[in-house]
Formats: structure tokens, C-alpha cells, sequence
């Protein structure tokens, strides 16, 4: 048997908009079809204009309820009735169909028990839905379609992917399933349902063949008025449907329409938010990443003194294993380095006491052996390997060990960030004259544009400070 459709297009009201859809079809590529033009009691000439049309479209059959039913619910239904065709489209009065849109839906048909839907854009006068936007929409559509029809109707409750001007189906199946007139504007949903529970299943057309025009005084432009009633239809479908096992899913669908209308009645602003957020954060990322931001943010951390060519130097403390965020640090080799320059530049060197991370290989027998291959004798270097895991600590005992040897002066070397920590801390004890050592690693100013160093260690820095002012480590 040859397919043969009938395309029921309910109208009230369209006298703008009827040329556009009729012609619409008229254009498509599949011809083997009637349109069923169902007017419910237009006021603005619709009607008078469609019997104009009829006269020279032979394909047109136009019909009209006896009084407006204010719903598309009885058009449809009238349509339905009417129909001579074995397959039943829908189209709303002001939808565009693709040209193409009945000859790749009709080439789907075989099972009888499937409902042939696909994919469509949003227009208004003003403006088009995005690509992106339609992609996305998509993707949902997929994804329900798939739960819908593995798991079951309730998935509809969320979110309904059938597009009523895109459907597709048996006229038989329609005999005794028809859309509910007591229930307006989300008639269709009840519809699908219903037919879900028969056993029917989806086959959705990742393909764009709909394009549905939002007009401007619709219900659908009006959010608030559309809220209440999806509320209520949803409601009214839930109810009619007498079980409560997915109750989760309705009320998590009413949660979601709250939300999609929360964004819709607000996207301008949300959309301006966003365009001045997401700048303000690239602002942010760049003076964070890519300015001298943060070397003048660390700049008070740094803290050396000068140190004079003729100047006796006899007593160094070294705290390795600072200026590094992470536990596996390389800091060490700096430290190394600082000691040597120390030792190569001041002949009066008597001790030098290394602190350090407790590894694996302690950073302090690293430090030593590199000292003593360089020539430093090894009755110089004196190890420390009580590590108290604070810096305000491990001062403490460094104190306690120089005042047993009688020393009051030093001069301690650190990573340069840690510098100005360490030198607050020591101040507690001013019984001990400590100056600090310019660090080989001294942290330069970065240029615009540059990448930026040392932001982690110098917010932990900062915080670590605050932190030893509140316990009164620190005056």
C-alpha cells in the first residue's frame, strides 16, 4: 500500500502566518498527501482567507469548529477524524516545515507501533535560535528518546522531546487514543504517554525538518503565563495517569520548569553578568599569570641584609626545604649554592648548621656531602635533623642549640620568600644578632606578558605569617 498522508494543521489566528506554513508544505518533496485545515472560530479573517486558498489548492480540506474550543486539543481531534490517510502529520498554523521533512520521515515507516519525530529550530521575528543552542537541544532529545523508550513514560515528566508539528504516525493508532480536550496547551504530552503505555515507541530524526515560530503575543513568549499552566497541565497529566511510583520524576520536572523559566525571564541579565564575569575573569587570569602582580604581592616577604667584603662571618644557620610547595622539593641545590658562596667569599667560617626536609635522603647529608667534596671541613658542618614540621619550631630549637655553644651571631640563609617568616620569628629572640643572606634564587620582577612565579608559596606564605601572628609567634 502506497503511504499516504494527511497533515492536519489546526488554526486560530494566523492570518499572519498561514501563507508562510501552507507554502511550506506545498514545497515538499513527498507529494502523496491532503492538508486538513481545522479552524476554531479565527477572528481576524483566517478562516475567509484558508476558503480563498482552498479554491486553488485541491489538497486543502478546511473545516471549522462550532465555537472556539480554546484549545488545539478538538481541532486535532476533528482533524483526525477527517483524515483519509493511512499516516498523520500535525502542523501548528504558524510552523515551517524543511522540504524534505515528510520524504525522510515516510521512508522510516515500518513498525506500526512507532512514533516518527525529529529535531527543530526556534524563530522569532527578531531573532533565530543558535546553532549552539540547537545542538544542545539535541543532544537532550537523543537522550530522553533513548530513557523514554528503555525505561518508560515517567522520563517525560522531566523533559518532553516530541515536537507535535514534527510527529509522524498511524492514523490507526489514533482511533481511540486522542488528545484530551480538557486539558490545555500541554494536551500532547498526555497524548505521548498514553501511547508510551500501549507499547508505543519513539524513533527521533537527528535531523533539523521543523522550524517553530515563537510569536510575540504566544503563550510560550509570555513565561510567567506559561509556567502556571505547564505546572498544571503536568499536574492534570500526573493525576489522570493514577500512579504514584515515579512521583520523584514529576516533581523533579516541575523543579527543572522552574528553573528554564527562572533563566529565560532573566537571560538578558544573566547574559550580561556573564559576558562582564567571564572579562573580569580573563582580566583576573591574566594579572594573576601574566604581570609582575604577584612579585609586588610577594615583595614584603623578601627580607636580606647587606654584607660587607671585610666582614666577619662565623656562624651560619641554613633552613633547607622551604620555598616549595609541594613535598618533593629541589630547593636544597639553592641552599647548597648560597652556603658555597658564603664559604668561597668569607675565610672565617667556623660552623654551619644545616636544617632540612627528613626524606627519603635527608636534604641535610645532600647539602653536607656537597660541602665536604667542595673542601669545607667536615668538623664545620654541624646537622640538625629534628624536623618540628614549623618553621616557628624548628627556630625555637635552632635557638636553643646556638645558645648551648654560646653563639649570638649568625647569619641565616633560607629561600627568599620564606625570609621575611623566618626574620619575624628570630626577633623574639633578641638576645641572638641574626642577618639574613640575599638568596641564589632571588626572585626577579617579571615583565607584562611574562609568566608569573611563586604564587603558590607566596599565598602560603601570607597565610602562614597571619597564622603565627594569631598563635603570638609573632609580635
Amino acid at each position: 500500500m502506497k503511504n499516504f498522508v494527511s497533515i492536519i494543521v489546526p488554526v486560530f489566528n494566523s492570518k499572519k502566518y498561514i501563507l508562510q506554513t501552507l507554502e511550506s508544505i506545498e514545497n515538499q518533496t513527498f507529494k502523496n498527501y491532503e492538508i486538513i485545515i481545522v479552524d476554531d472560530c479565527s477572528t481576524d479573517g483566517s478562516y475567509e482567507l484558508i476558503k480563498k486558498l482552498k479554491k486553488k489548492n485541491k489538497r486543502i480540506r478546511l473545516y471549522k469548529t462550532k465555537k472556539n474550543s480554546g484549545t488545539v486539543a478538538e481541532p486535532r481531534n476533528l482533524g483526525i477524524k477527517k483524515a483519509r490517510g493511512n499516516l498523520v502529520c500535525f502542523n501548528d498554523s504558524d510552523d515551517i516545515w524543511k522540504k524534505d521533512k515528510l520524504e525522510i520521515q515516510v521512508k522510516k515507516v515500518k513498525n506500526k507501533k512507532t512514533i516518527i519525530t525529529t529535531a527543530a529550530d526556534y524563530f522569532s521575528k527578531k531573532s533565530r535560535s543558535s546553532i549552539i543552542m540547537n545542538y544542545f537541544r539535541r543532544l537532550i532529545q537523543i537522550y530522553i528518546f533513548k530513557k523514554i523508550n528503555t525505561k518508560g513514560y515517567h522520563w517525560m515528566f522531566l523533559y518532553n522531546p516530541i515536537i507535535v508539528s514534527s510527529v509522524l504516525i498511524f492514523k490507526k493508532d489514533l482511533y481511540k487514543i486522542t488528545f484530551d480536550n480538557d486539558i490545555n496547551t500541554r494536551e500532547d504530552l498526555d497524548m505521548w504517554i498514553r501511547l508510551k503505555k500501549k507499547g508505543y515507541n519513539f524513533l527521533f530524526i537527528n535531523k533539523i525538518l521543523v522550524s517553530i515560530r515563537r510569536r510575540d503575543k504566544s503563550l510560550s513568549s509570555n513565561v510567567d503565563k506559561e509556567l502556571i499552566t505547564i505546572i498544571k497541565s503536568l499536574g492534570n497529566v500526573y493525576f489522570k495517569i493514577n500512579s504514584f511510583q515515579k512521583t520523584n520524576f514529576f516533581l523533579i520536572g516541575i523543579i527543572i520548569k522552574f528553573l528554564t523559566t527562572f533563566l529565560r525571564k532573566n537571560i538578558k541579565l544573566i547574559t550580561s553578568y556573564f559576558k562582564y564575569t567571564s572579562i573580569t575573569l580573563v582580566i583576573l587570569l591574566f594579572l594573576i599569570f601574566y604581570s609582575p602582580i604577584f612579585w609586588y604581592i610577594g615583595s614584603p616577604l623578601l627580607h636580606k641584609d647587606k654584607f660587607y667584603n671585610d666582614e666577619k662571618i662565623e656562624n651560619v644557620v641554613v633552613l633547607s626545604g622551604h620555598g616549595s610547595t609541594s613535598y618533593y622539593n629541589i630547593t636544597y641545590q639553592y641552599r647548597y649554592k648560597d652556603i658555597k658562596n658564603i664559604v668561597d667569599n668569607y675565610q672565617s667560617i667556623e660552623n654551619i648548621f644545616i636544617l632540612g626536609r627528613l626524606q627519603e635522603i635527608p636534604e641535610q647529608k645532600i647539602i653536607e656531602s656537597l660541602l665536604i667534596n667542595d673542601g669545607v671541613e667536615p668538623n664545620k658542618i654541624n646537622i640538625i635533623y629534628d624536623d618540628y614540621q614549623s618553621t616557628a619550631s624548628n627556630i625555637k630549637n635552632i635557638y636553643k642549640i646556638i645558645k648551648e655553644k654560646n653563639i649570638n651571631k649568625l647569619v641565616f640563609v633560607t629561600s627568599p620568600y620564606h625570609s621575611k617568616r623566618s626574620y619575624l620569628l628570630l626577633k623574639q629572640y633578641s638576645d641572638v644578632e641574626a642577618k639574613f643572606w640575599k638568596g641564589y634564587d632571588w626572585p626577579q620582577k617579571n615583565k607584562f606578558f611574562e609568566y608569573s612565579k611563586n604564587k603558590k608559596i607566596i599565598i602560603y606564605e601570607h597565610i602562614s605569617i597571619i597564622y603565627n601572628r594569631l598563635k603570638k609567634n609573632i609580635k
